[in-house]
């Protein structure tokens, strides 16, 4: 197993708010943890009583950490070490939203990929177990969007960039949980995804505006793959649908193909289309079309509200 997941936390147990985030190390080990197991998160009811498990003066035997924290606090670290097989794929619904927003269904748990302000007002959020930003810009997450979700969700865990988690924390959204920054190379099964992380750096927009921090996602091994705004995807992975950016200020339309043919997926999804006019978006999706042609796959040109069944 790779690098576990670095874990933002509250800054005092059970406050509600997502004030701190600090890294924890590769996993240890861990009876009856091993390659064909991952970590998960507890859900909220046993992460309640974990303290009765794990009492505040137990000695810490977990993975470093690189800043000074708590044994209270760390106490509640021991939601990672639970363990379990991976779980299979199952069935799974996708439900494009606008923009770059995502909804992926699987036995009556959500995840969410990047609630932006280019988005309707999310309204149906129930059973979301995790939110995933791939970087800081408001057209792939907002504060308002967030609260929708979490409203429904308290405590959610939301997986980000560091750069964005800070943002997210500095919100002081109400019904904050675990803001967890992650990079590339990380993994994590969270409610039932098994979520996989790539990339780490957004695409250069222009020369005078600085680069930030991007992630890209992998759902379930290969049922879905969004780079968010970067060209970066999993090598020697056999993904079933590729999200691909239809149109943004940092990007040609040929790069969009290129990467189609580069990664090979069974389907393509336009995504980040919001920006385009009628026209722009059927010439985008016409060409992408062409690139998913050549190398096999099928352009699926899915409205706003439609959805498809992942493999």
């Amino acid at each position: 197993m790779g690098p576990f997941w670095q874990l933002g936390y509250s800054g005092t147990p059970g406050n509600g708010k997502a004030n701190r985030v600090f890294r924890v190390g590769a996993s240890p080990a861990i009876p009856g943890h091993d390659a064909g197991h991952a970590p998960c998160h507890a859900p909220a009811a046993r992460r309640a009583a974990l303290p009765a498990a794990l009492p505040v003066d137990a000695p810490w035997n977990g993975p470093p950490v690189e800043e000074s924290v708590s044994h209270e606090l760390l106490a509640l670290h021991f939601v990672w070490a639970c363990t379990g097989p991976l779980p299979s794929r199952g069935n799974m619904r996708l439900t494009k939203l606008e923009h770059s927003a995502l909804s992926i269904e699987k036995s009556g748990s959500r995840l969410f990929i990047d609630p932006g302000k280019f988005t309707t007002p999310i309204t149906e959020a129930a059973g979301t177990v995790a939110i995933v930003i791939t970087h800081e810009h408001d057209d792939h997450w907002t504060p308002e969007q967030l609260t929708r979700i979490l409203s429904r969700n308290p405590r959610t865990p939301i997986f980000t960039t560091p750069s964005a988690a800070e943002k997210i924390i500095a919100a002081d959204l109400p019904d904050i949980g675990e803001v967890i920054d992650v990079a590339a190379g990380e993994s994590v099964l969270v409610g039932g995804f098994d979520l996989q992380f790539f990339g780490g750096e957004h695409a250069i927009i222009h020369s005078s505006i600085p680069r930030i921090e991007n992630i890209g996602v992998l759902v379930e091994r290969g049922a879905l793959y969004y780079g968010g705004d970067a060209y970066v995807a999993p090598e020697g992975v056999d993904i079933d649908v590729l999200a691909v950016c239809a149109n943004a200020p940092w990007m040609r339309l040929a790069e969009s193909m290129d990467y189609v043919e580069r990664v090979r997926p069974k389907r393509v999804l336009p995504v980040h289309e919001m920006l385009l006019a009628k026209v722009g978006k059927t010439l985008a999706v016409t060409r992408l079309r062409e690139s998913a042609d050549r190398v096999g796959a099928n352009l699926i040109d899915l409205q706003p509200f439609e959805t498809l069944e992942l493999d």
